[in-house]
């Protein structure tokens, strides 16, 4: 865990000078130092170490740092905005950097990303930084650079811009998928659903998404075969309740006695509407 020491950093070196020597120090890996030229101390560091810093820039180098305006207009007052360009990777980060002097020595107003969710969806909550879980109500900070994104859910694949040298508010918007995982899983979900049709005799078997709407049966009667699930759909997840709405049609084979004694057979054929709910493991359909 590295330490958060205001006093450190900068010294007698100027507002562009400091700027320079905050990205060479992300560049190299030295979380401690990095954080000595931030204004202020964050919430939590628990992300904010030379461990994490090495994995981002292992997946982005920070390289061609070349300060394009000095930006000491109003260093008399103890303010400054550096103009810098600089590579995270492949990208160039072109941004204005504000600093304040502190004691003295010059602070980056805002050295590390804070990312907030407003109003989190279902999917959201399950969102992962580098493997560690976002908290209900707090926010994570991070370096500048890549981010690593993850689900604590298994069943979603999560993909999401790293946000790069800021100098401002960002906007941080993850997106997620149903993975290949999740899909077997969703099909498994409404394959067991129809299964459990299979060992009732009933014409509106429990825990079973059709029922047999035939005035002639005679309930108790009925035989479910193995319903034909080729026509099933499964559409895309909805990232606010963590649902996979499902469409198509499913024949089921069916045999059953009817009120005059004799035994009719056929195929029970049900349009399919329903959501499967991934939030819970194994997931569950809805009827």
């Amino acid at each position: 865990m590295p330490r958060f020491t205001g006093g450190a950093g900068g010294g007698d070196l100027s507002a562009s000078e400091t700027v320079t020597a905050y990205l060479e120090a992300l560049s190299t890996g030295d979380a401690e130092k990095a954080l000595s030229y931030s204004k202020s101390e964050p919430a939590n560091a628990d992300l904010l170490t030379s461990d994490t810093l090495s994995k981002q820039i292992a997946k982005m180098p920070i390289t061609d740092i070349r300060i394009l305006d000095d930006g000491e207009e109003m260093a008399g007052i103890g303010m400054a905005s550096v103009k810098v360009a600089v590579k995270f990777g492949e990208q160039l980060s072109d941004s204005t950097v504000r600093l304040s002097k502190v004691e003295d020595t010059w602070k980056i107003d805002e050295a590390i990303n804070k990312i907030e969710l407003v109003s989190p969806s279902a999917a959201d909550e399950t969102l992962t930084l580098f493997g560690k879980e976002l908290k209900k109500g707090e926010a994570f900070y991070v370096f500048p650079g890549f981010v690593e994104v993850g689900s604590s859910n298994d069943y979603i694949d999560v993909t999401a811009d790293s946000p790069l040298l800021t100098g401002t508010i960002f906007s941080f918007r993850p997106t997620y998928e149903l993975n290949d995982d999740g899909a077997e899983a969703v099909s498994t979900a409404v394959a067991d659903a129809f299964a459990a049709c299979e060992t009732s005799k009933l014409l509106d078997p429990p825990d079973c998404p059709v029922k047999l709407n035939e005035y002639g049966a005679v309930d108790g009667t009925v035989t479910w075969g193995k319903a034909d699930l080729s026509g099933v759909t499964i559409g895309e997840l909805s990232p606010y309740d963590l649902t996979v709405q499902l469409s198509g049609t499913v024949a089921t084979p069916v045999s059953f006695q009817n009120r005059d004694g004799g035994t009719e057979s056929g195929t029970a054929e049900s349009n399919l509407y329903n959501s499967v709910d991934i939030s819970t493991s194994p997931p569950t359909l809805g009827r």
